[in-house]
């Protein structure tokens, strides 16, 4: 009887570690399952080293994350995710891809071009059936970006200011 309790404690405490390493891997990953989140993919001429989990800011606060990159023949597609399923992005809001710091960290960057009105927005959600995508950013959608700010730009634009070299 003794040996019977034992060996079924040893098997619910090996259980009960499976479970918590297992809890442990999804929150270091983030997941939430209270959270809603929702897709759009956003596609830009250049990338510029963007990588999976690069930050997607709105208003310059951090909303979601960089999921996939999928390289075409004319442009680079980019879903992304947005972690608050209550925060409505304008659909005509301007989505650049940037570089900043001394490192060159990597955002994209939603910036609404005009403010949302109150009483339009009470019935919308960011999810179909009662998201309208002429007004907002939906779950599922597609929007052009542009490339912001970079290194590469700045370095170009000094080097035609600079004019050609004559010893090359």
């Amino acid at each position: 009887r003794e040996r019977a309790i034992r060996e079924g404690s040893v098997g619910l405490l090996i259980l009960l570690a499976v479970a918590l390493f297992g809890g442990m891997v999804l929150w270091l990953r983030g997941y939430n399952p209270r959270r809603q989140s929702y897709r759009a993919t956003f596609t830009f001429t250049d990338t510029l080293g963007m990588q999976e989990g690069t930050a997607v800011r709105f208003r310059g606060v951090q909303v979601g994350r960089v999921l996939a990159i999928q390289p075409g023949s004319n442009q680079v597609s980019v879903l992304v995710e947005i972690n608050q399923s209550t925060l409505l992005n304008p659909s005509d809001s301007l989505i650049t891809f940037n570089q900043s710091g001394l490192i060159g960290d990597t955002s994209i960057d939603i910036i609404p071009q005009q403010a949302l009105a109150e009483e339009t927005t009470a019935s919308l959600t960011p999810f179909k059936p009662q998201c309208n995508s002429q007004v907002v950013i939906c779950d599922g959608d597609e929007r052009v970006g542009q490339v912001g700010a970079s290194y590469e730009a700045l370095i170009r634009a000094a080097d035609a200011v600079s004019g050609p070299n004559p010893q090359a």
